[in-house]
């Protein structure tokens, strides 16, 4: 039996291979979470001579940059594939943390040109962006939490200009005493950490919220670095992006199944 709903994962995209490598697996183990989820209720509600029929659920990503082909193409694509197997509802879930231009404008786009496109044979669901997860707080809460020693917490993000892009994570911070610094925008790290050194906090944990390590993560590792060769007073521990955990797996799940 298939699912009803097919699930497609779309990121920013990236050339670097760390990133294509954990979106492959954490691709991997959502599909996986979610057939052990529909087989669990087939199982339940299967008559007695069916008991052990799979529930076939699809999972694909895409990228919204860095394709050959438009993420409305791939949307269609994706469609054409699952409307084959009698599915008729395509949940797409944007994996991002910020709710910028990306999350708010040029994604909705693509998926209103593919509707367009594809008509009423196949019905395309946007669904809220990761960042607005309620529960990527106590992930980045554990984090914290073993390095428990330390008397100042900064979490670098990448930042977004759009109008209120960052209120989530400066809530985040907020609710877990951190200090917020920016990739992109100003402050940077390297404003925090002189904020934090002026107030005699030299016990720094840094942990970036990103999605999966890549080249801006690899950059960051480089600069606390060099931080931490010209300032040896200071104790700074990096923690590491959200990652392909099964944490973040059951989170994704349990959001896009309700």
């Amino acid at each position: 039996m298939i699912s009803t709903s097919a699930y497609l994962l779309v990121v920013h995209g990236s050339h670097n291979l760390q990133y294509k490598t954990s979106l492959k697996r954490l691709s991997y183990l959502i599909s996986w979470q979610l057939n052990c989820l529909h087989t669990k209720v087939l199982y339940k509600t299967s008559i007695s001579y069916y008991p052990t029929i799979p529930q076939i659920v699809i999972v694909e990503t895409a990228t919204l940059e860095l394709s050959q082909i438009s993420l409305a193409k791939k949307i269609q694509q994706f469609a054409s594939k699952i409307k084959s197997y009698g599915i008729k509802n395509l949940k797409i879930i944007p994996m991002f943390l910020f709710p910028g231009i990306h999350v708010k404008q040029d994604i909705p786009l693509e998926v209103s040109i593919a509707q367009r496109k594809i008509g009423n044979s196949m019905n395309l669901e946007l669904c809220s962006h990761l960042g607005n997860y309620k529960g990527l707080v106590n992930i980045l809460s554990d984090q914290f939490l073993i390095c428990s020693q330390m008397n100042a917490r900064i979490i670098i993000s990448h930042g977004s200009n759009f109008q209120d892009g960052n209120n989530t994570i400066e809530g985040i911070a907020k609710r877990l005493n951190a200090t917020t610094a920016y990739w992109g925008i100003k402050p940077n790290l390297s404003d925090q950490i002189n904020i934090l050194l002026k107030q005699n906090k030299v016990k720094i944990t840094i942990i970036p919220y990103f999605l999966f390590r890549g080249k801006i993560t690899n950059i960051i590792t480089q600069q606390i670095q060099k931080i931490q060769s010209d300032l040896p007073g200071i104790q700074i521990n990096l923690g590491y992006p959200i990652g392909e955990t099964f944490e973040l797996v059951k989170l994704i799940v349990d959001e896009i199944v309700k």
